[in-house]
């Protein structure tokens, strides 16, 4: 099934989400700035390697990430779930999307930069939406292109 347009729009327009992590029974969420590659259908995020956030992803890949936004000319507000595996990209291909990171985010370059820094590709494999009115819409075996 092929992401609904308002989702792929949300995350193009976007940068910042909740990343919710679990391990051990124990939940942890954090914010973190994003990227959207529809054309990879993933979202990108950087993280340092010593935190709870990458202990937890080596230990359970399961993730889910929140985005929320509205679209002003349609007066619409919209939280786009999304539920997927978190994968740490190999640092050949870490480069590649640490100049797209950049691009999105040019205040983070120096951070991006550091030794310590690993980046993140979560696949997805449920997207929900819900809007203002509380209208509901689940997306099973969503496919990040819009």
């Amino acid at each position: 099934m092929q992401l609904p347009p308002e989702a792929s729009r949300l995350l193009r327009e976007q940068k910042l989400c909740v990343l919710c992590t679990s391990a051990q029974d124990l939940p942890h969420a954090s914010l973190m700035a994003f990227t959207y590659l529809p054309e990879e259908k993933v979202v990108i995020f950087a993280t340092r390697r010593e935190t709870t956030k990458s202990e937890n992803i080596t230990r359970n890949p399961r993730v889910a990430l929140l985005v929320f936004g509205g679209i002003e000319e349609a007066g619409v507000s919209l939280s786009c779930t999304i539920e997927g595996t978190a994968h740490f990209v190999p640092d050949a291909q870490a480069e590649v999307y640490r100049a797209v990171h950049h691009r999105r985010h040019p205040n983070l370059p120096s951070f991006t930069e550091e030794s310590d820094v690993a980046f993140v590709r979560v696949v997805f494999d449920r997207v929900t939406l819900a809007d203002k009115q509380d209208r509901v819409r689940v997306f099973p075996g969503c496919e990040g292109t819009g």
